[in-house]
């Protein structure tokens, strides 16, 4: 295994043989750099050891003289900032796996989303308004139910309850959402 000078001589020369033996041991050392000092984002490695191996192939191109070794180093100095800013990011918090809110990208959720709008669609109109405006709500696209249905909150939520018990009838084949309406309080 070549010294980790003559692994950033041929790094720096732009041998692609070379290249490639810096990159393999570069590769290494960013991995335990990851794992023993951002243990966190070990889900992102890959994308931290491209950001860090990027900003290497940068550095040789408009500073070289800083391209220097030990190669552990280089690694934790190329490593940090794009761990620290992956760090900083604000994490997206997953759709929960409930049948309101199904996961767009997946086709079988998407599916399922397509029929609940079918069934909320074959519900009395005040059902069928009251779980698009509970929809929307959840989604981020509407003010809160009781808002928008313009009424007490106690009694968004009885709408509510009813329409939920009005589509799990129909998703079940139990009804067919006629004489599902019902006064309220």
């Amino acid at each position: 295994m070549p010294s980790d000078e003559e692994l950033i001589a041929g790094f720096l020369s732009g041998k692609p043989q070379a290249e490639a033996e810096f990159v393999k041991a570069f590769t290494g050392h960013a991995r335990a750099e990851v794992g023993s000092n951002f243990p966190s984002q070990w889900p992102h490695v890959r994308d931290l050891v491209q950001s860090a191996l990027l900003k290497v192939c940068k550095m040789r191109k408009y500073e070289p003289d800083k391209i220097r070794p030990p190669i552990s180093e280089l690694v934790k100095f190329a490593v940090a900032a794009p761990a620290m800013a992956l760090k900083r990011a604000k994490k997206m918090e997953p759709m929960p796996k409930r049948w309101d809110q199904p996961a767009p990208s997946n086709q079988e959720a998407a599916f399922e989303w397509k029929r609940l709008l079918e069934i909320v669609g074959a519900l009395p109109e005040q059902m069928g308004r009251t779980m698009l405006a509970y929809l929307a709500y959840q989604m981020g696209d509407g003010p809160p139910l009781h808002e928008a249905l313009g009424v007490e909150r106690r009694v968004a939520e009885k709408r509510l309850a009813r329409a939920k018990k009005a589509v799990r009838h129909i998703a079940l084949g139990e009804d067919t959402g006629e004489g599902l309406e019902v006064e309220d309080d």
